[in-house]
């Protein structure tokens, strides 16, 4: 209660004070109305033109939930097929993204996501999982459809490939749960639209996407499709400084088929019925971009963000926090 509080007041506050800056405009900071550093997709660069950008994003999770009320180890342990020793405690995540975007027109441009990721896990039974190495490295289009002073539009076409791992093992040498995994064996396609207004002070956007999976992978298995909707509301404080707030609701399907090597481990992580969830998470955010000196045209940004809301169609772990930092530069 006191987090979603808090996202509220802090969300209203930046609204109040965006409103107030517009009635009181004198100079033009559109051009660094940046979206949020955990927004990606949403502009084209000009024809030509290189943008290289890394970022690391750092998730936590706490505890467990079956539907949308908590669930502790006792109680998992009292459900047939899953044992109480197993119940995942913590798990904390860490993914490194490299991404590059080159633009072959005013309108096109290509783009490439390199993911690493490493994550651990700490059971009730105090065992520590983990899942280390490079994730499913994504390539793809970007089109913008409309860019003037007062409305973008983006069309985005990502191929995800399965270049990630489903072979992590646990400290006794048998394969890790699902989690744990930094791949999903299988081709995907992700849709992406993302649509801005804008002008002098402040820009709104929201973004759709969805990531299917074509295929089973190797071990007989497909992970759950994964569908997001967000939207976001971005404030030029300064020539130089954005503030943002964003809202991001996602849903995940369940995994179909099962990977047979984890059957044994009697844990909700390792349950092709325990992965479907629905979430909404509540981000702050700062982008600076230097004007002058030698880090003109380089770009950082930080957003923190908290859940609002999540749901798990059957045991699920809680979400707790998250924080997105990143460089970007345009050559």
């Amino acid at each position: 209660m006191t987090k979603k509080l808090v996202a509220v007041t802090l969300l209203s506050t930046l609204l109040l004070q965006a409103q107030d800056h517009s009635q009181h405009a004198h100079h033009n900071h559109a051009d660094i109305i940046a979206a949020p550093v955990g927004v990606h997709g949403d502009h084209v660069h000009g024809k030509g033109t290189l943008m290289l950008g890394l970022a690391r994003m750092n998730m936590s999770m706490d505890g467990n939930i079956q539907g949308s009320s908590d669930i502790d180890a006792a109680g998992i342990g009292a459900i047939a097929g899953y044992n109480a020793m197993m119940a995942p405690k913590t798990m904390d995540m860490q993914m490194d993204m490299l991404h590059v975007m080159y633009g072959l027109s005013s309108k096109l441009a290509v783009m490439a996501m390199v993911p690493t990721i490493e994550s651990e896990m700490l059971m009730n039974n105090d065992a520590v999982m983990n899942g280390n190495g490079l994730g499913d490295i994504g390539l793809g289009l970007s089109y913008q459809a409309k860019n003037d002073k007062s409305t973008e539009l983006v069309y985005s076409l990502t191929v995800n490939l399965p270049t990630g791992s489903i072979d992590e093992t646990m400290a006794n040498g048998n394969t890790a749960p699902y989690p744990m995994q930094t791949g999903s064996g299988s081709y995907a396609l992700v849709p992406t639209v993302t649509y801005i207004k804008k002008n002098s002070y402040y820009a709104m956007g929201s973004q759709v996407e969805a990531t299917m999976q074509l295929n089973d992978n190797e071990q007989d298995y497909k992970l759950g499709n994964k569908y997001m909707a967000q939207a976001w509301f971005s404030y030029a404080a300064s020539k130089s400084v954005a503030l943002s707030a964003r809202l991001q609701y996602n849903s995940k399907e369940n995994i179909s088929g099962a990977d047979t090597r984890t059957s044994g481990i009697m844990s909700p992580t390792a349950d092709e019925d325990s992965q479907a969830y629905q979430n909404a998470l509540a981000y702050y955010g700062i982008n600076y971009e230097a004007k002058s000196g030698v880090l003109k045209g380089h770009s950082i940004g930080l957003e923190y963000g908290v859940p609002v809301y999540q749901n798990a169609d059957n045991i699920h772990m809680k979400w707790d926090n998250s924080l997105i930092v990143s460089w970007e530069k345009v050559f």
